[in-house]
């Protein structure tokens, strides 16, 4: 595939899917997008080298690393004559200073969203740029069991952006024979955002039967796969590889209406507060349950290393019509 990735040379070590984060290590979702491509696609060119001899024509730029010292990596990509766009997952472009994103995006050729409530966010700053979706890969790092526990679980960051006071607030309240896990810890991004979010993660400890604060991919997934429901009610993300993992892995996935990105998933069941999450949850709960073969198929259809093979091959000949179209 005539492809390169340029980002950091650390979330390109496959190898860390086994790991358990170290401590105040950043290993937030937007690593786990670069761990499952390069997972997907060992052969894929990815680097750290703007001034790769081998950079292939069709260039994606993660936004995290064009950040650091841009003037001098925008000076090297120069360089470079083929297609150059932006990945993004979150909200990196969104909270770049004028300056700096007026030279980066002159730049680039297009911008490329993980989905469509991220295209619609980057689409008010793109000016002239075209904004394209390419869904991240996510590998099945463990098959799905049919049979699932009376578990509910949230894997995230701990802390004010993932809104953690409401899904406390629902740990407390269920019932005493539902299993209740979170994974994660207020430092998933390095370290806490908030003094608060220490405080937070006090209270965690004390709502859920589980806290596990450290846990490499394949151990989540191995939780995950067992997992009657994942629950999120973040108010920060645009994309969110755990719920993605989740899906995949064939949980029923209950996302905060809240929230508009989870609107293109047609299988994901919404709720508008912490009651009726609560409601929701004892009701499917009361009879045993089984894989949700719904939800996970939507997201092989979006998702899946194939399905990011063929995305990303439309997404060469979208770019190339639109330049054909400019000239």
């Amino acid at each position: 595939m005539n492809v390169s990735v340029l980002t950091f040379k650390a979330w390109c070590d496959v190898q860390k899917i086994n790991l358990r984060p170290a401590p105040n290590e950043n290993r937030g979702g937007i690593v786990t997008k670069y761990l499952y491509v390069q997972k997907c696609f060992p052969d894929l060119h990815m680097t750290d080298d703007c001034n790769d001899p081998n950079l292939n024509a069709f260039l994606l730029i993660e936004p995290m690393f064009i950040e650091k010292e841009w003037r001098e990596k925008l000076e090297m990509l120069k360089k470079h004559q083929g297609v150059k766009l932006l990945w993004a997952e979150e909200q990196t472009v969104i909270r770049w200073d004028p300056e700096r994103r007026t030279q980066i995006f002159a730049a680039m050729d297009g911008l490329v969203a993980c989905n469509l409530y991220q295209k619609q966010l980057i689409e008010v700053i793109a000016g002239k740029l075209p904004v394209y979706v390419l869904r991240s890969p996510i590998p099945e790092l463990v098959p799905p069991q049919q049979k699932r526990d009376k578990r509910v679980i949230v894997v995230s960051k701990l802390g004010l952006q993932k809104n953690a006071e409401a899904i406390i607030e629902v740990f407390k309240y269920l019932p005493a024979h539902i299993e209740k896990v979170f994974i994660g810890n207020a430092g998933l991004w390095g370290s806490p955002s908030y003094l608060y979010d220490l405080t937070l993660e006090e209270q965690m400890k004390d709502a859920a039967d589980i806290h596990i604060t450290n846990a490499s991919l394949i151990e989540v997934a191995e939780k995950l796969t067992t997992t009657s429901i994942y629950l999120s009610m973040t108010i920060y993300d645009v994309g969110s590889l755990a719920f993605l993992e989740a899906a995949m892995a064939g949980c029923t996935c209950m996302c905060w209406d809240y929230h508009p990105m989870y609107d293109e998933y047609e299988s994901v069941i919404r709720f508008k507060d912490a009651n009726e999450a609560i409601k929701i949850i004892e009701e499917r709960l009361a009879h045993p349950t089984t894989i949700d073969n719904a939800m996970r198929n939507e997201i092989i259809q979006k998702h899946s290393p194939q399905q990011f093979i063929t995305a990303l091959q439309a997404l060469f000949l979208e770019v190339y019509f639109y330049a054909k179209q400019k000239t």
